[in-house]
């Protein structure tokens, strides 16, 4: 992860996932549409929904543990935490989906399937409503507990130190391979539970405030309820392997825009 005002201290098929709608009153495997003017808004929408996996809730060791000695952050130290069951997105919201919601993109890097960027953390607060509007489901950022857990695999975790894999070509788009440039989302390897991109590609926003680790409770823990920066993860088209650890934290201003996008995430 980084960028200019991030803070930085410093496609195979998916495995079998068991797809769980959720119920309304909180949430085909992508389809590529070849029709000149593509999907609909309602195509996109309903999608958006289809595209949630359900993490089963668990208990992990969050932070820096064995094999990421090299990312650096606020990564230490290590600690258990409990998070309940939740769904998150196969992917990173699409400029498609963006501009299907928001009637613009402000995307630098420009394709209907690439994730989108440029967009603060109050951007997204807005898009998130306008998309619980039109979907009648409760979306949301994940906290970054959830996002960790859900990017080291959740119950089904082997262990790799980037998110599906130890070796980072396979799953991330970052300097190392990315031309400079964003990627259409689901491109490369999953993780365990059927997530693409949770290494590289664009940073993530997540709901908290960016806090320190010893304050953290340890049960779906929400970071601290009031601060100056909000949380990224992933890291992005351009930044190095360092950042694409799990482990590893950015924050940025919650008005910055520069090469942030995110995920969608639901209560169950």
């Amino acid at each position: 992860m980084g960028a200019q005002g991030i803070i930085r201290p410093k496609t195979t098929p998916a495995p079998n996932v068991t797809h769980t709608t959720p119920s309304k009153s909180k949430t085909q495997k992508r389809t590529v549409q070849t029709r000149k003017s593509g999907p609909s808004r309602k195509q996109l929408l309903d999608q958006a929904v289809h595209d949630m996996v359900r993490v089963e809730g668990g208990t992990y060791t969050m932070g820096l543990t064995k094999g990421m000695q090299d990312a650096v952050g606020w990564a230490s130290p290590a600690h258990r935490v409990t998070v309940s069951s939740f769904f998150i997105s196969k992917y990173e919201v699409t400029q498609a989906l963006w501009r299907a919601v928001m009637g613009s993109n402000p995307s630098r890097f420009k394709g209907d399937n690439r994730p989108v960027e440029h967009v603060s953390w109050d951007d997204c607060q807005l898009f998130l409503s306008r998309l619980r509007t039109l979907t009648g489901y409760s979306f949301r950022l994940p906290t970054e507990a959830e996002w960790e857990y859900a990017a080291r695999g959740g119950n089904r975790s082997r262990g790799y130190v980037f998110s599906g894999s130890d070796n980072l070509n396979n799953v991330a788009w970052y300097k190392g391979n990315s031309d400079m440039t964003t990627h259409d989302v689901g491109g490369l390897e999953p993780n365990e539970l059927g997530l693409y991109d949770m290494a590289g590609n664009v940073d993530e926003w997540c709901s908290d405030f960016m806090g320190d680790y010893t304050a953290s409770p340890a049960v779906d823990p929400k970071g601290p309820a009031t601060g100056d920066f909000r949380v990224t993860r992933s890291n992005y088209w351009s930044g190095a392997q360092i950042g694409c650890y799990i482990c590893a934290r950015g924050s940025a201003a919650p008005d910055l825009r520069h090469t942030i996008g995110l995920r969608l995430a639901l209560s169950e």
